[in-house]
């Protein structure tokens, strides 16, 4: 037994020295493109990883991705699929339309794809970016990973439960642009880890960890094999609309916003701010939407959200210079905890305007806010709503002068 385990060790050394003297990145990937590109349909589990470069926290989600057919049907190249979180169907796409399943509601969403960004568009950002593998679903002529990309990487070779992998190493770097304080880097440095099982050549694990603020942002994708769908499963077996009607759900009617392609406001502006109480993160209670001269903005935010940090700054710069004229700025966060962790990093960030509590997300929800940041600008005198402004705008003064020019504070 132990002259059969020298022998197989031996044998995988031998086997990595070949690939490690004959092959590079480019021809190890174009052997994994290959690969998926054979797969005309099947499945495939994923574990994944993400913390953000802002928080403490790693998020951790599973899911497992059917897809169907690989047919030129749509601008994308992207097969038409079912998204399973938790054992529940999430999302679906059948070549037109992607869906949404909202389980405990009982609802359902469709989305026109070629109005909402297109159909890679629309997988972008949380959990389905991850989940939902783009590369693992591409169809016809377009490649899972363009190979021009890995002339400059670097490959070494590892074993892990007596099985043999490359490991592929991309390293890029530019100008940060959305350098922030002191302490984030001049340049921007974003690397990419790529392990391929060996001689299959299925890629196992993905690694992306980007370094522009003080702290890196990090994304891991685990990956299963990918299986042959189980006896003759069809799309409409695991997601058919009419189906899904007939057992009791809803059709959810849900506006998008295309400039960053999260649900928008049902709140809108002219309608009155509800009055409501909030602790700041010194315990201190403050009664938003009370009636009294000046103008209020409220900053929807949370630590996990890049452009909600970017919008920081500028909202301080606009704070300190009406502060005096009746101008108050206040930041809601209901998604993250501990309050300390918090102080230190906004103190960082030296936003001095407060930020109050949402526990629960109860205002949130109140608003019907999904999009982040959000900005509410309020008439405190009338309570009424004069404008809502989503996501980063550098020119965000410029854009709300003529309300401070009309209620006096320029």
């Amino acid at each position: 037994m132990q002259k059969m385990r020298t022998s197989l060790f031996v044998f995988f050394l031998c086997l990595l020295s070949n690939i490690s003297a004959q092959s590079d990145a480019v021809q190890i990937m174009a052997h994994v493109n290959e690969r998926i590109m054979s797969m005309k349909q099947g499945y495939f589990d994923v574990q994944n990883y993400w913390s953000s470069a802002t928080d403490d926290d790693t998020t951790i989600n599973t899911g497992r991705t059917y897809f169907f057919g690989k047919n030129v049907i749509n601008a994308d190249s992207i097969a038409p699929f079912v998204l399973c979180k938790d054992g529940e169907v999430k999302e679906a796409f059948d070549g037109k339309k992607y869906h949404y399943v909202f389980v405990e509601k009982r609802q359902i969403s469709s989305f026109s794809p070629s109005e909402n960004g297109g159909v890679r568009r629309m997988l972008d950002g949380g959990y389905r970016s991850r989940c939902a593998f783009k590369p693992f679903l591409y169809q016809g002529e377009k490649l899972p990973f363009d190979l021009a990309g890995f002339e400059k990487s670097t490959v070494d070779t590892f074993f892990l439960d007596n099985t043999a992998y490359a490991r592929i190493i991309l390293v890029d770097s530019s100008v940060n642009d959305i350098k922030l304080i002191d302490s984030d880097p001049f340049m921007v440095t974003v690397q990419e880890i790529f392990e391929v099982s060996l001689p299959d050549y299925s890629l196992r694990r993905w690694v992306q960890t980007a370094h522009f603020w003080k702290k890196p942002q990090y994304k891991e994708i685990r990956f299963s094999n990918i299986y042959p769908l189980p006896g003759n499963l069809k799309f409409s077996d695991l997601f058919d609309v009419d189906s899904l009607i007939k057992t009791g759900f809803k059709w959810k009617e849900i506006y998008r916003n295309p400039n960053n392609d999260v649900p928008a406001l049902k709140i809108q502006v002219g309608d009155t701010l509800p009055t409501f109480r909030l602790s700041d993160l010194n315990g201190d209670t403050f009664n938003v939407g009370l009636k009294r001269k000046g103008i209020l903005l409220l900053d929807f935010w949370y630590r996990g959200c890049g452009p909600c940090i970017q919008s920081m700054p500028i909202l301080e710069s606009i704070f300190k210079r009406y502060k005096d004229k009746g101008l108050f700025v206040y930041g809601i966060n209901g998604h993250d905890k501990g309050t300390a962790s918090l102080q230190r990093f906004l103190s960082d960030r030296d936003v001095t305007y407060p930020t109050l509590h949402d526990n629960g997300q109860v205002v949130s929800k109140m608003l019907d806010v999904s999009a982040y940041p959000t900005l509410l600008i309020i008439d405190l005198e009338t309570t009424k709503i004069l404008g809502i402004e989503t996501g980063y705008i550098p020119d965000l003064e410029a854009k709300i002068e003529p309300i401070l020019t009309r209620l006096g504070l320029k």
